[in-house]
């Protein structure tokens, strides 16, 4: 293509990538108005402020905390009027500027009420507070503080995930209370005082005000994270200047407890000319809240702590010239994500040309994430996920667009050239065998072309299939329907096979994550051995017998029958290794030995070895057998696999306690031998395995049972409520943990499918919560059965697993599962019995293995097609197209049933092998 062409090519594209660019962060500008993005940036926001370093203590704010050990010593809490009197008091002798009593109690409680009213008249640098609540309203401060205006609010904002990280000034109260100052703002301008220094608000900005040295704007919808709050009041972002002050005994401020006032067991002038902010310290209190820092090591922050961090914010700000947290406009916020949709679209674009996506994302990503970091450190909260997502995801839809688009434009000119040639030469007067040669050459240019093409589409369409949930699930529940014709049957089927082996290729993707992150874990179980070892014989012995090899099993005496290890790692790692020995072995045989060493009474070392008498390995290519994505040129011939089955293979017996070896001679064979450490079992630890059938419905004459179903997806929850519901349960089912409590409460459900990981409230702390309302309203008159609670998690760590026993779950089930796992798992703890369907076995001539008449007669079929559509079938049998196989196998006539029949089968089922093994095969006329 000439070079000016090149340029007009590269400004379509560039014109390309601006507009999707622009639409792209449009469409994601308006999902994070919906909330999409909310809870993702909620993270980040506390992942920078743990990331940050911490500030000094601010000595101009103390905390005098009632702790557990001050409630025992005043004997209970709250303690009467006398007391409280004698505590303030103290705590005014020290002369301090502001006092802030952040405790809410009735008046009055036992003797001294006259005495604390004469007090609070007397001091007018106390500041009491009120709170106001949805449910009770106004919470009541001292009279006498109200009477005289010392009264500030002292409500806290939680987010939707209850952390604390937005702060009223001052909160509207409507009516004629009119407006209110929070209780960090009234003890910040009553310190302020004697500096003259208020708040005002600057001209012709709205939402914007002075505070001493410094500028600062009020939290508005939308800002940041926030996606539609109803931000009442006047709002700003809590700037905390580090941890909790129960964590190892340190503390943002000096922290002395009432015991300690009371004895003068604090240093001298400690209080004099500060803010003191008295209330509760002690968890028995419960006024702990959380905060970015609270985690499962760090605990939450008191009351008086988070008034006293809003405090220290606001005498930065006017003292100082500290500038408060700010966000960005709406507009501001959009252009951010549009410049890094633009960045992402540029490096897909590069990665497209030169294959540079990958080294490019990483770089830039950092780039993405240092920047937001650097402008959180310096008080500017801007959104981070949102513009990593548009950032990486243009990259990867320009880089296939660009991809596909080449492609289309590679085919488009060399088919233009191909006719330009051949009109060429149809025009010049050359001799016969020199224009044959040059249209073969053209031809061959063409066919080169396309078959590169129907490479790269039949790549894209296997790799690129999702979901999977629904795919799998619902193809299930479409099986239950016994009105499908055997054509519908058929194309069930093929669903669900396409669908499995999909989910086999995730599956090892995500154990190598798994392995890399140090994720992964051994479930030990005990189990037959020899059972497993003759279930994974019978699975490859057809695929011997078509290929016509021996396979043997050969099992030493010495090896125990009962063992404790990882059942399905061990399973993995045989079918790996075999499948790769049958893969690559066309003559011979394929052989597993097992061999065991005692090392103590309880324990064995197996050892394994898998040999075949295939084609070998070269030996260059030793170092590249156990790598990650890498396969050997023979793998490579194939055209099957990931290259990670012996990379995973490989870590699972490490994982086991033992190491994975191989050896191998061109053309004569290899080796693969491991060894793993085991256990010994007993037989009553071995659970039967029981046939699965098909559950038809429930045996009649049992009473209703009840199961609510908790998903936050509508389609999980409707793939379970078909299931169920067509077998007779009666059912609800609700979209988050707060609604499956209040169901639970009111429909008294017997079994319960909690998912996890939900809005509003997850599965762990409604489990939690329904376990803990059983326990208060059980008593001997009333026992009542304990409602059976299942968790559906997608999680592929362990962790997690032990997580959902220990809140309170009876069991688990993983997704995507299996109908008859389901149905076990509520057939186990609701005691049921169910309906199976009563089905003669059945043997499919379609996948057993054909008789010698039956090959000689589709051998015969076979002869009668033409030799140019035998040759494109078996070269795209070893492509692995089975879209353009399907194509040419209606292309067989209807005098050839049995040849249709079995080549569709074949294709339907990837048997791409047993299709080179038969075209390879002699043709009979």
């Amino acid at each position: 293509m000439p070079i000016y062409n090149n340029k007009i090519l590269e400004f379509r594209y560039l014109k390309t990538i601006l507009i999707n660019s622009f639409l792209f962060s449009l469409i994601l500008f308006f999902l994070s108005f919906k909330g999409a993005f909310e809870l993702a940036e909620l993270d980040t926001f506390d992942h920078f402020m743990r990331k940050r370093p911490e500030r000094d203590q601010d000595p101009r704010i103390v905390l005098v905390g009632v702790t557990e050990s001050d409630v025992q010593y005043l004997k209970g809490w709250p303690v009467s009027d006398k007391k409280l009197t004698e505590i303030l008091t103290k705590i005014k002798q020290q002369k301090p500027r502001v006092i802030g009593l952040d405790i809410v109690r009735d008046f009055p409680v036992m003797d001294g009420y006259d005495e604390l009213t004469n007090f609070f008249r007397n001091t007018p640098n106390i500041i009491g507070i009120e709170g106001i609540t949805k449910t009770n309203g106004r919470i009541a401060p001292p009279p006498v503080l109200a009477e005289l205006d010392q009264v500030a609010i002292a409500n806290l904002i939680y987010d939707s995930d209850t952390i604390i990280r937005r702060a009223y000034l001052v909160i509207q109260l409507g009516g004629e209370s009119g407006k209110k100052d929070s209780l960090a703002t009234a003890l910040a301008l009553k310190y302020l005082e004697p500096e003259e220094i208020i708040v005002t608000s600057v001209p012709n900005k709205k939402y914007t005000y002075q505070l001493g040295k410094s500028t600062f704007h009020l939290l508005k919808a939308y800002d940041g994270a926030y996606a539609n709050k109803n931000i009442i009041g006047s709002q700003i972002i809590i700037n905390y200047r580090g941890k909790p002050c129960n964590i190892n005994h340190e503390c943002k401020f000096p922290l002395i407890s009432v015991k300690d006032l009371l004895e003068n067991r604090f240093e001298a002038d400690l209080l004099k000319d500060k803010i003191v902010i008295i209330g509760a310290f002690g968890n028995s209190l419960n006024d702990l809240h959380g905060t970015p820092y609270s985690n499962k090591t760090i605990s939450s922050s008191t009351g008086i702590e988070i008034h006293a961090q809003i405090t220290s914010q606001l005498l930065d700000a006017a003292l100082e010239g500290n500038v408060l947290f700010q966000t960005w406009s709406q507009i501001g916020e959009w252009l951010w994500l549009f410049y890094w949709t633009i960045i992402g679209s540029i490096i897909g674009f590069c990665g497209a040309k030169k294959y540079l996506l990958i080294l490019g994302i990483f770089p830039i990503s950092l780039s993405l994430y240092g920047s937001t970091y650097f402008l959180f450190i310096n008080n500017i909260w801007i959104p981070f996920s949102l513009p990593m997502f548009g950032f990486v995801g243009s990259a990867i839809a320009t880089m296939i667009f660009i991809l596909w688009q080449e492609n289309k434009d590679y085919t488009k000119n060399l088919e233009n050239k191909v006719r330009e040639r051949t009109i060429a030469l149809e025009s010049t007067n050359i001799e016969l065998a020199n224009q044959n040669q040059a249209l073969n050459q053209a031809k061959d240019i063409a066919d080169a072309a396309n078959r590169s093409k129907s490479q790269f589409l039949a790549n894209m369409s296997h790799e690129l299939r999702t979901p999977l949930n629904a795919i799998l699930g619902f193809s299930q529940l479409m099986s239950r329907d016994e009105l499908l014709t055997p054509t519908q049957n058929n194309y069930l089927n093929i669903i669900n096979r396409s669908g499995e082996h999909l989910l086999s290729l995730i599956n090892d993707v995500l154990d190598m994550s798994k392995i890399e992150a140090g994720r992964m874990t051994i479930n030990l179980q005990s189990f037959n051995l020899y059972q497993t070892l003759e279930t994974i014989e019978e699975m490859f012995t057809l695929r011997a017998q078509e290929k016509g090899l021996l396979l043997n099993f050969f099992c030493k005496q010495s090896v125990p029958k009962y063992i404790i290890s990882d059942e399905n790692k061990l399973r993995q790692i045989l079918i790996n290794l075999l499948g790769n020995a049958l893969k690559f072995t066309n003559m011979g045989e394929v052989v597993l030995r097992v061999d065991a060493q005692v090392m103590d009474d309880e324990n064995y070392a197996l050892y394994f070895a898998v040999t075949d008498t295939g084609e070998g390995i070269e030996s260059h290519e030793f170092s590249n057998v156990f790598r990650a994505f890498t396969q050997t040129e023979t793998g490579k011939k194939s055209n099957q696999g990931t290259g990670l089955g012996l990379t995973i293979s490989r870590k699972f017996v490490q994982m086991m306690g033992g190491d994975m070896h191989f050896s191998s001679v061109v053309n004569q064979g290899t080796t693969f031998n491991f060894d793993i450490q085991v256990g010994q079992a007993k037989i009553q630890d071995i659970k039967p395995i029981y046939p699965q059938k098909k559950v038809m419905s429930l045996v009649p004459d049992q009473r209703d049972y009840r199961i609510l179903i908790v998903d936050d997806s509508w389609i999980n929850r409707e793939l379970l409520h078909t299931l169920l519901g067509s077998l007779g349960f009666r059912l609800r089912g609700v979209e988050n943990g707060a609604e499956a409590i209040a169901v639970w409460q009111e429909w008294q459900p017997d079994l319960i499918w909690m998912d996890i990981r939900m809005p509003v409230m997850d599965g762990y702390e409604a489990t939690k919560q329904i376990r803990h309302l059983e326990q208060q309203i059980s008593s001997p008159e009333c026992q009542r059965q304990p409602t059976v609670i299942l968790a559906l998690t997608a999680s592929i760590l362990e962790e997690d697993v032990i997580r959902v026993l220990e809140c309170g779950c009876n069991d688990w089930l993983r997704k995507p599962f299996q109908e008859y796992e389901l149905l076990e798992k509520m057939q186990r703890y609701l005691q049921l019995e169910y309906l199976y369907e009563d089905r003669k076995t059945q043997l499919s001539n379609l996948t057993a293995i054909a008789p010698q008449t039956k090959q000689i007669q589709l051998q015969h079929q076979l002869a009668y097609m033409p030799e140019s559509w035998r040759q494109e079938f078996a070269h795209m049998a070893l492509l692995g197209d089975d879209f353009r196989l399907l194509e040419l196998i209606e292309k067989i006539p209807l005098t050839c049933p049995d040849l249709k029949t079995t080549l569709t089968t074949w294709v339907n089922e990837y048997q791409f092998e047993r299709i080179d093994t038969f075209f390879r095969a002699p043709h009979i006329l």
